[in-house]
């Protein structure tokens, strides 16, 4: 194997991956802030029953800045371990989106750095890196479903949650707000929603890739 295979060898798996952490941190960050969809899941799980909807959006939204270091956390809605939780979420957040940015910035310089160096093969190039992204997400997105169905959801909600956090995870309903606001199906369907658009993304990914094969 002469040195420009392995070169390009490398730059393709480092596209990958960086491609895979894009589409699905993009995907989680669409629903992230989307106060529309918070509000739908309010209306299905009765949440303003227990809330005003005035009161429920503005904890939303004084969270939002939060996590968007816009605003301090309102202590009359939440507690101090729902703030120490809460401040571990915002570092994951801003680790996530350090990660997105970083992986935007890897992906656009070796596409560069391939069409400097290699223009030939290009095209070529950027249709492989499509087609295995798209391949390589729908592969760890099945990885992760057959866990889910081997395991379920509270398994790998409590697994995440042990992983990440150090004993400020666990919440009583009838006494945290945040809890109450937030319950366990609230976060399966933002979970699945994430999922499945994450798994779009991917096979379209792998669509476009395989016809630009074909093509050149």
């Amino acid at each position: 194997m002469s040195k420009h295979t392995l070169f390009l060898r490398i730059l393709l798996v480092v596209s990958i991956i960086s491609v895979f952490f894009i589409i699905s941190i993009s995907s989680i960050f669409s629903y992230l802030y989307d106060l529309n969809y918070y509000d739908k899941k309010y209306q299905q799980y009765k949440i303003y029953d227990r809330f005003s909807k005035e009161t429920a959006g503005n904890a939303t939204k004084n969270l939002f800045g939060y996590f968007q270091s816009k605003n301090e956390l309102d202590m009359a809605f939440f507690n101090e371990q729902e703030k120490s939780h809460l401040n571990d979420v915002k570092i994951i957040l801003q680790k996530i989106q350090f990660i997105y940015i970083f992986s935007l910035i890897i992906f656009w310089t070796i596409l560069l750095l391939v069409y400097l160096l290699f223009k030939k093969i290009f095209v070529r190039f950027f249709s492989q890196i499509l087609l295995l992204s798209g391949i390589f997400s729908v592969s760890l997105i099945l990885l992760f479903a057959l866990i889910y169905l081997l395991f379920g959801f509270d398994f790998l909600f409590l697994k995440f949650h042990e992983i990440f956090f150090i004993g400020n995870y666990a919440f009583d309903p009838a006494v945290s707000n945040m809890k109450a606001l937030f319950p366990d199906e609230f976060f399966f369907d933002i979970s699945l929603a994430i999922v499945l658009r994450t798994l779009l993304k991917a096979i379209m990914l792998t669509v476009v890739g395989y016809f630009l094969m074909k093509k050149d």
